[in-house]
């Protein structure tokens, strides 16, 4: 849930942002939605999202709550390396799009050079 929070926040610029309670297993993940107003999207149909979800839902009283994270339970923050292992594959990405890129250019000389060849 926390990666979809932070999805969230991401991709909307910041706009949006969630919380959700680990404790409260199911319907902490609709916190969501039920907080829409406070956010400037009153466009969204999450009043009839919420019905549906609820009506359809079985009762999970029953039931314990989520496993607590990774990240609770080892007392340790993972964001931290996540980050820098994002930032290591996002290095590595841009290395290989720059040796495509010289690559291209490589081929196109060549081809530029062998019509020229063919005119001569």
């Amino acid at each position: 849930m926390d990666k979809i929070s932070r999805s969230l926040k991401y991709w909307s610029k910041g706009e949006v942002q969630t919380t959700f309670l680990c404790h409260e297993g199911f319907l902490g993940t609709l916190g969501a939605f039920w907080s829409y107003e406070n956010m400037g999207i009153d466009g969204l149909a999450a009043h009839e999202v919420i019905r549906e979800v609820l009506l359809g839902a079985p009762y999970t009283g029953q039931f314990p709550s989520l496993p607590r994270t990774q990240q609770q339970e080892n007392g340790e923050d993972k964001t931290l390396e996540e980050v820098e292992s994002l930032r290591h594959d996002n290095a590595a990405l841009k290395a290989e799009v720059e040796r495509l890129q010289r690559e291209n250019a490589e081929l196109k000389a060549k081809l530029v050079r062998s019509g020229e060849a063919a005119i001569l």
